[in-house]
């Protein structure tokens, strides 16, 4: 096993990620399917809910650490990568990025007088579990694989790589939260809302892994940002149809900033950026 990590350690990694991640998940999904209504319990904080949710969420940062151990010998390394000291104020405003997206989002829908709506009462609950979010799956998409890939190719490739797999992962997590209220949307659903805003914000991620020179916290409050402005401020439209046109505009705002970044960031298509700093 040591000697198959050893030599597909990305692969490994993301098997060993989507296995435990959706054994929980799927717990759900089954759950769900014989009858048990876990989105009501989750309107009333069911504890069953957290915690399969959350050690299903565990499952890139578990395998990132299992697999950092293996290939590197110990985590000494990861760990110094969280760093407050090493921040620059003046990164501080990619923390407004996710906002940017969200807020072109509100303002495109308002032109048609249609409200998204938003989750502003439970603002301290989505900020608890969009950083849970972040620590638990950074130690493994940025602190494990994006080291990877960035050991072979440009951090362009690199994100894009880590962004497949992040979206391609959160399939389970989103499946038995809207299937029955999307139908046959589901999947254009999940496209929008979910697999272009990964594979765009991990492009994004790569850019500032550079600019902080891998710096592993920095990115740990990057996502927490992602899902917090996203959570709080556009949480889905009135129906299925509108959901899925919302989303599709909010996966666009962020293709095209990924995109901007990717095309005027020469760095993005350097290979080999130093990332063990």
């Amino acid at each position: 096993m040591k000697k198959l990590i050893s030599s597909k350690p990305i692969l490994s990694f993301f098997i060993f990620s989507v296995l435990w991640s959706w054994i929980f998940f799927g717990t759900l999904i089954i759950l769900k399917i014989t009858g048990r209504n876990l989105i009501e319990e989750y309107n009333e904080r069911s504890i069953l809910f957290y915690l399969l949710y959350l050690f299903g969420a565990l499952g890139p940062g578990v395998a990132g650490l299992i697999f950092t151990k293996i290939t590197e010998g110990g985590l000494i390394h990861l760990f110094s990568r969280l760093k407050f000291s090493a921040f620059n104020k003046y990164l501080y405003f990619v923390f407004l990025i996710p906002f940017v997206c969200v807020l072109f989002t509100r303002l495109f829908f308002s032109l048609f007088d249609i409200s998204p709506l938003a989750d502003w009462n439970d603002w301290l609950m989505v900020l608890i579990f969009s950083l849970l979010s972040g620590i638990f799956q950074e130690f493994g998409w940025r602190g494990f694989a994006h080291r990877k890939f960035l050991d072979r190719t440009s951090p362009l490739i690199a994100g894009i790589a880590v962004g497949f797999m992040w979206g391609t992962w959160s399939l389970a997590s989103l499946y038995w939260t809207a299937n029955n209220f999307f139908g046959k949307l589901f999947g254009v659903y999940f496209i929008a809302s979910a697999f272009i805003p990964l594979l765009s914000y991990s492009v994004i991620i790569s850019w500032i892994y550079n600019l902080t020179k891998g710096n592993l916290l920095f990115i740990i409050l990057f996502h927490t940002s992602i899902f917090f402005f996203q959570n709080v401020f556009i949480v889905s439209g009135k129906n299925a149809v509108e959901s899925v046109k919302l989303f599709l505009i909010y996966s666009m705002a962020t293709f095209v900033l990924a995109a901007i970044i990717s095309l005027s960031v020469k760095t993005m298509w350097s290979k080999k950026i130093e990332s063990t700093q």
